[in-house]
């Protein structure tokens, strides 16, 4: 449909160019803007509907919240199973 609107603007397009009287230069603008506005629309439907994700791929919220909370307690495990780090001598005792 998108293809069709933007034949009727260049069909406008052409008749503005072509025409000797105002009136119907001024029609064939005014249609050739019209149509021009729904075929820009009409690509940009497509486009979003070729790139947009299906919902059923999104992750719900009670999940997110699930994930953080494990990522959180697997780091709390891997903190708590690690042997604390030795920490190295200062200088100042030696003096």
């Amino acid at each position: 449909m998108r293809w069709l609107f933007l034949l009727l603007t260049v069909a406008c397009l052409a008749t503005a160019y072509l025409t000797n009287t105002p009136s119907v230069l001024g029609i064939a603008l005014l249609l050739a803007a019209l149509f021009s506005f729904i075929a820009v629309l009409g690509f940009a439907q497509a486009r979003i509907e070729r790139v947009a994700q299906p919902q059923a791929n999104m992750i719900a919220n009670r999940d997110v919240s699930t994930l953080r909370n494990q990522a959180v307690l697997k780091k709390v495990a891997q903190t708590r199973a690690r042997p604390p780090a030795q920490r190295p001598q200062s200088d100042d005792q030696h003096g």
